[in-house]
């Protein structure tokens, strides 16, 4: 019987265990980033509607500093910006949700929400009785 030689065969395992090895480094150096530097979540337990006034609550999911300003809430045909412009409501990363400033109106029923970050639109629907 023939098989593969013992050159090669070291070469083979030699190649594999580099590439695991730098595989491994990638992952605990933080080179395979998981969160992007300015992304926004729901905070779906806080979102609400009274009435038809409508509280969007947003979180940063990302790992930078940012602003309600940057953020777009739109329902229906209608759309605010969350911030009032003075830069005054910080998102800190991970930190906890925040309302808009500018509050979406809705109408009685389900609302059909996006809201835009600077990396990434959500898409949510939300109840108003009314």
């Amino acid at each position: 019987m023939k098989g593969v030689s013992t050159v090669i065969a070291t070469i083979l395992m030699l190649m594999i265990t580099i590439g695991l090895a730098g595989l491994a480094a990638s992952y605990f150096f933080g080179w395979f980033g998981g969160s992007t530097a300015r992304a926004i979540s729901l905070d779906e337990t806080a979102t609400s509607c009274s009435g038809t006034t409508i509280g969007i609550y947003v979180r940063n999911i990302g790992t930078e500093l940012m602003d309600l300003d940057d953020i777009t809430v739109t329902v229906g045909a209608g759309s605010v910006v969350c911030g009032d412009g003075n830069d005054d409501s910080p998102l800190t990363p991970g930190g906890a949700s925040l309302r808009c400033d500018n509050t979406a109106t809705g109408v009685a029923g389900n609302n059909n929400v996006v809201i835009s970050g600077p990396a990434n639109t959500i898409r949510a629907t939300v109840f108003c009785t009314g």
